[in-house]
Formats: structure tokens, C-alpha cells, sequence
């Protein structure tokens, strides 16, 4: 009886992948369910096909090459995908398994590059899914390098204002003392010549599950930022508007209009920062 090699999964769709973002990688194992060894050199595991490059093989440092597989023994890899642009995405891992068989096995890899950006004139009433198609939720403390780590939660589905009975805003709980969290955009084409660019949206505080008016304390503040560069970075030189204790905001709603012309010809973020 000889070895066998088995791997699993035995294909990979890697889904709808931001352009210029990596995927979450995907895990292979290659196991021998067969009797006796096989051998695997570092050139044995390799990515071919016509968007090879867009792939990623990702294998431990602490794998030795050449590496034995014996009986029930498994080799733990990973792929990634990086796309640069908005279309599919084809490539094959090749692993050539050494058996006196000598078999070259193919595992398709596939992903979908995908551009989440959106064009304006574009509206969110923010009822339905939350968050919004494309929006994300981090947490981290805004300052001039500021490091974000994406979460679930925090900022939440609700009514505006605590009035009515459908949830159409994002809301957020100023208590605690680690309130340092984020809501933003999709990335937002600015580059149409000849427009005007603003930002609208309404901003209500209420004190916590009331319509009661309440004024920010001295540690709260809410703040609208602006990235440039794809969401890469968030600085606190980048503040489009802020609201601390000395910025009332009206129980009922305000309706805030931001001037964006300063990053016309750009693509921007934009994130809702409170703390």
C-alpha cells in the first residue's frame, strides 16, 4: 500500500474581495490517508494561472522544506486575495505530491474583485440592514495617528430622536468611560468636475432611552473626520465638524451641512467618531 495525499478544501471561492484589500485567508490542510510517506518540497506548492499574482501562498516559518507527510500527518497552509480590479479572478494551487504516481494536483481558486464606492449624489435613510451595505464599525481613540479595530456593535440600529417606532438612524450610548468608536462610509468618488460637494445628514442627542434634551460632558465629544486615502489613516487633523460640552445639539434633530469642495477630485471616507 502507498501513500496518498488528500487535500481539503479541494477548491477555494475567495467571494467578493475589496479592491485593494487582502481577503480572509483560507486554510488548506493536506493530509496522507494512505500507508507510508510522501515528500514535499518548497517549490512542490506553487499558484499558476493568469492571475497567480493576485494570490497569496502563505506558509508557516516553522515548516522545514523538504517536509515529510507520513500516515494521518498534515501540511497547514493558507491563500489570500488581493484584487486590484473590479472583476473575477482566476488562478490554480498546484501541489505536485512526489507519490510513485506522481500526480499533479490542481485546487481552483476564484474571488470576485469588488469596488464598494459610491458616486453622489447617494442618500442612506439607514432603514433596512444596519450597517448600511459597505459601512463598517471600528473602535479606536481619534488622534493624530489614530489605529482602528474593526468591531460589531457599538454604534447600533435606532429611532432618531428615541421618536417613532421604525429604526432610520445610527445610534450611539455616550456612557462608560471606553466610548471611542466608529461608523463610516463606503469610499466616495468626489472627482465629477463641476460639482458641488456637501455632506447632510441630522444629529439629535437625547438623554439614554428618553426624548429628553441632555448636554455632552466634558469627555464627550461627537466628530466627523475625513480620509483620503482609502480609510488608510484617520487623524484628528482631518476634523470636518465636532461636538463637545460647549456645542449643544437639539433633542428634536439638528440638520448639518458640511462643505466638502476642499477634497473635490479625490475619493474620500468619511467617519462618525464618538467618545
Amino acid at each position: 500500500s502507498d501513500p496518498e495525499f488528500a487535500i481539503s478544501p479541494e477548491s477555494a471561492d475567495f467571494g467578493d474581495v475589496y479592491m485593494g484589500e487582502t481577503s480572509a485567508p483560507v486554510s488548506f490542510t493536506i493530509t496522507n490517508t494512505g500507508v507510508g510517506s510522501f515528500t514535499l518540497g518548497e517549490d512542490d506548492i506553487f499558484i499558476a494561472g493568469a492571475d497567480a499574482d493576485a494570490f497569496e501562498l502563505i506558509i508557516s516559518d516553522a515548516v522545514e522544506f523538504p517536509v515529510t507527510i507520513g500516515t494521518g500527518d498534515q501540511l497547514v497552509f493558507q491563500v489570500t486575495l488581493s484584487p486590484t480590479e473590479e472583476r473575477q479572478y482566476n488562478a490554480t494551487l498546484t501541489i505536485d505530491d512526489n507519490i510513485p504516481a506522481k500526480a499533479i494536483n490542481e485546487i481552483p481558486l476564484t474571488g470576485m474583485g469588488y469596488d464598494p464606492t459610491v458616486t453622489p449624489e447617494v442618500f442612506y435613510d439607514f432603514v433596512g440592514d444596519f450597517p448600511p451595505l459597505d459601512w463598517f464599525r471600528y473602535s479606536g481613540l481619534l488622534e493624530e495617528d489614530t489605529e482602528l479595530v474593526p468591531v460589531t456593535g457599538t454604534w447600533l440600529h435606532g429611532r432618531f430622536g428615541y421618536i417613532g417606532d421604525v429604526n432610520n438612524s445610527a445610534r450611539i450610548e455616550l456612557w462608560g468611560v471606553n466610548v471611542r468608536h466608529w461608523l463610516v462610509t463606503p469610499p466616495i468618488d468626489l472627482t465629477a468636475e463641476d460639482t458641488e460637494y456637501m455632506l447632510e445628514f441630522d444629529l439629535a442627542l437625547t438623554a439614554q432611552a428618553t426624548t429628553n434634551p441632555i448636554d455632552l460632558g466634558p469627555s464627550q465629544r461627537i466628530v466627523v473626520v475625513i480620509s483620503t486615502d482609502g480609510g488608510e489613516t484617520w487623524s484628528s487633523s482631518n476634523i470636518l465638524a465636532e461636538w463637545n460640552e460647549d456645542t449643544p445639539i437639539s433633542n428634536t434633530g439638528d440638520h448639518i451641512v458640511l462643505d466638502l469642495q476642499d477634497y473635490a477630485g479625490q475619493v474620500v471616507k468619511i467617519g462618525f467618531y464618538a467618545e
